[in-house]
């Protein structure tokens, strides 16, 4: 529809053209609601400035035998990383096991810059939890370790929005919480 806003940005991968939707008004939503779009995803930059990332995230995933309580650990380690450098931060569900690190950027830094950010804190993190906690992505070589992922700022990476449903058994949500929460 009409006031539907696209986005048009080229895949390096097909060298096709895609339009990608902006949800930013309540009839796109509600459009998007319609069409069955169960989960939201943004990406981590705005229009505006596609290039500089409006947050950096730390995604906190689990593997299937991690404790919800190790996942809450990790997510505390981070942000008493955080707070000694001084750097606000916000914590929220993904919707499924693990925890989403919110950290504002403001579209003041290029994704190299953020994801290079992103990197060291996640190894300083890690060098805290380093029983229950990898950097390695690939399940089968981390183990049973919560991987703190950094590579979730990267042009084009998307994760559940807030109160975005996650297409998973019960239609969970992701969820914004207050740090005194996170227990």
């Amino acid at each position: 529809p009409s006031y539907v806003d696209v986005f048009k940005v080229k895949s390096e991968s097909s060298n096709k053209v895609i339009d990608y939707i902006v949800c930013n008004n309540k009839a796109t939503l509600l459009y998007l609601a319609n069409l069955g779009c169960i989960e939201i995803n943004p990406w981590n930059s705005t229009t505006k400035k596609p290039g500089n990332p409006a947050w950096m995230v730390i995604d906190i995933d689990p593997s299937p035998k991690n404790t919800f309580v190790q996942v809450v650990d990790v997510a505390l380690a981070t942000k008493m990383v955080l707070d000694k450098a001084g750097v606000d931060s916000y914590c929220k569900t993904s919707g499924a096991s693990g925890l989403h690190v919110y950290i504002p950027m403001k579209n003041k830094y290029d994704y190299k810059t953020v994801k290079d950010f992103a990197h060291i804190i996640a190894s300083l993190v890690q060098e805290q939890l380093p029983k229950t906690t990898s950097l390695e992505r690939s399940l089968s070589k981390r183990g049973n370790n919560i991987y703190i992922d950094y590579l979730q700022n990267r042009s084009g990476q998307t994760l559940a929005s807030v109160y975005s449903l996650r297409p998973k058994k019960g239609a969970t949500a992701s969820a914004a919480l207050e740090w005194k929460d996170v227990n």
